[in-house]
């Protein structure tokens, strides 16, 4: 025979059965059942905008924890009730409470407290040290201690699982990593590789594999690009020719950070401005590797030949032209009347070039 529950109105915790001393306050006229099924629909809702610290609180242990709900008070004064309660389990140090509010009908939305509260609570804590070491609740607290951290786990870049974290902070702890949490944090949310691994904040058996976007140099590469370098060739030719990044090839062969610039301007790739109107030596022609080019840009202003470039980006870039304009100008599009007026573009095709 089922037992009729009372119709007064009831004041219940929830809690996960693995740590019953995190607990949510709340009320309802409702049944027990009811309400708690109104809580897990809600958690599942991400879009949900009330009472986020309780429902991020709950989303992120409901899928491997039991959430359970327990009656503790009944009567008629719920908002009185609620407040008496919160602050009782408040007081015992054993519980942290998911309250925001001190109970009753909680934070209307948009409400702000006065200044003079907000300073009274600050002069408040500085007096009592409160928030500062052992009083302060997350007080060494990681991993499954504290509620805010995030579970990570480790794969490699096959895709095969290596080991599970109670945190980003801890994962690099163990593993001697940089104390860098963003990085970590940043590689499960965009799935990119950090630290040669993947990251996941997810556990299963095997995740899709994944390359670093450019390979890595090794001692051939080295070699090569030290004879292509010495060839008068520029970093731009190198990392085309090689398939590696620009910076990687920089560092692992301890060249100077601006070696973009004096590589160009070995190349003839850069218009100083005594060369400007000129067109490029051959001697200079010679020397360029162009492995993607499709043909040269001759840019004009006013009939004056300004130079030759292998595309429109290295165009606009050399001659400080906005990207979108220098497009604009190949495509005749460019507006009579702007700054860009006088400016013309031939391009003649690789077959008709030496190139």
């Amino acid at each position: 025979m089922k037992v009729k529950e009372p119709e007064t109105g009831k004041i219940y915790k929830l809690y996960f059965k693995s740590n019953p001393n995190t607990v949510y306050i709340g009320k309802t006229q409702k049944s027990l059942k009811k309400r708690f099924n109104q809580h897990k629909s809600a958690a599942k809702n991400k879009n949900h905008k009330s009472s986020p610290k309780l429902y991020n609180w709950i989303r992120k242990h409901i899928e491997t924890e039991e959430l359970l709900i327990e009656l503790l008070k009944t009567g008629n004064d719920l908002d009185k009730l609620e407040k008496k309660t919160i602050k009782e389990f408040r007081e015992n140090k054993n519980y942290i409470v998911k309250n925001t509010a001190d109970g009753g009908q909680g934070l209307v939305p948009g409400f702000k407290f006065p200044e003079e509260v907000g300073q009274q609570a600050r002069e408040r804590n500085l007096k009592d040290g409160r928030w500062k070491g052992e009083k302060n609740p997350f007080y060494k607290k990681e991993g499954a201690l504290n509620h805010k951290s995030k579970k990570t786990y480790q794969y490699s870049l096959s895709g095969d699982f290596v080991k599970g974290f109670e945190s980003a902070r801890l994962a690099q702890a163990t593993l001697g990593l940089k104390k860098e949490t963003r990085l970590l944090h940043r590689a499960m949310q965009t799935e990119e590789i950090a630290y040669g691994y993947q990251w996941r904040n997810y556990k299963v058996e095997k995740i899709d594999p994944k390359e670093y976007r450019n390979k890595i140099m090794s001692e051939e590469d080295k070699i090569r690009a030290q004879e292509m370098y010495d060839a008068d060739f520029s970093v731009n030719a190198i990392h085309k020719v090689l398939g590696i990044g620009r910076p990687q090839i920089i560092k692992k062969m301890g060249w100077p950070r601006d070696i973009k610039g004096q590589a160009s301007e070995r190349t003839g790739r850069m218009i100083s401005k005594a060369n400007k109107g000129k067109s490029m030596s051959k001697e200079s022609n010679d020397k360029r590797i162009i492995t993607s080019s499709k043909g040269k840009y001759f840019v004009y202003k006013n009939v004056k030949l300004l130079g030759w470039f292998i595309s429109s980006a290295e165009a606009s870039r050399q001659l400080k032209v906005e990207h979108r304009a220098m497009d604009r100008i190949i495509n005749g599009s460019i507006s009579k009347k702007g700054k860009y007026k006088d400016y013309k573009v031939v391009f003649v095709p690789k077959e008709k070039t030496n190139i």
